[in-house]
This record gives structure tokens, sequence and C-alpha cells, in this order.
């Protein structure tokens, strides 16, 4: 286990494999602080990086909420959530800083929700995020995983 790792999560043919080792390479270069690097994904061919396997039956941008699990504490003690599409162009640094459980931004086109693209979390803060989605059966009435994170998480900030 290592105290920070970089996770991007992969599912379906939409990303290549070439999307994560972009993203990781981006990773190496800006962020100085040690890490591991890791794709949850349900197709590891092809990654350079270290792979998990998500949990089965579930599509979609849904599969970024098992990092909110238990199962993340043997990985990590926090976690720098990414969106496999983003671009990095300075230091990451400054994303890795924060002490809270949760930190993240509000999304821009939505400001009543959060943004899901970029997160730090503190690994087993807010297992209640996934427990909740577990609990109801993964059939959750929101359009997205950060409608989910905003409706969970935010009563307890």
């Amino acid at each position: 286990m290592t105290d920070l790792a970089v996770v991007c999560v992969k599912w379906g043919t939409k990303y290549s494999a070439g999307y994560v080792n972009r993203l990781g390479s981006m990773v190496a270069r800006h962020l100085s602080k040690p890490h591991e690097f890791i794709c949850l994904t349900d197709a590891p061919a092809f990654l350079e990086c270290r792979s998990l396997a998500l949990p089965d039956g579930i599509e979609g941008w849904w599969n970024k909420l098992w990092v909110f699990s238990d199962a993340m504490a043997t990985v990590a003690r926090k976690i720098l959530m990414l969106d496999v599409d983003v671009v990095s162009t300075g230091s990451l640094d400054p994303l890795t800083e924060s002490q809270a459980p949760l930190s993240l931004t509000v999304d821009w086109m939505r400001p009543r929700y959060y943004n899901g693209a970029c997160y730090l979390l503190e690994v087993g803060a807010l297992s209640h995020v996934w427990r909740l989605f577990e609990e109801r059966g993964r059939q959750v009435n929101h359009y997205g995983d950060q409608e989910w994170i905003t409706e969970v998480v935010r009563p307890a900030f």
C-alpha cells in the first residue's frame, strides 16, 4: 500500500488504453510526490500501469464510485481521482495537499453539483458513498456519479 495513488477508470470501449497511458505519463511528469498510478478497468490489455478489476455489473461512470469502497483501503491512504480524459499541463502537487476527507470542486456547467472529474479522497472516510449505492441495488435515480456524490456527501460538509 502507498500513501498516495492516482486513479483513473477505464470501462468499455469509449476510451482506449492509450488514454490511460497518456494520463499516466502526464501524472509522472507533473506530480513530484511519491505515488502509484492505477487504472480501475474491465480491460487491462495494453495498459502501462497497475490495473485493478472493476466490480461486475456496473456500467459507465457508475464505476467511478468504486474508489469510495472499502476495497481501496488495500491500495492507498489517499486517492487523487482523475477522469481518463483529463489533461495536465502543470503541477498536480497542489491537488494532493488538502487534509480534508474529500476535496473537490463544483461542476462549472451545473454548479449545484460537485465535479467528479478530479478530486482527492481520504480512503475509507466516505465509504458510505459506495455502501449506499450497493444497498440500493446499484439503482439510483440520478443522472450520474456527480449527482450521486453530491447528494450523499453534501450533508457531511
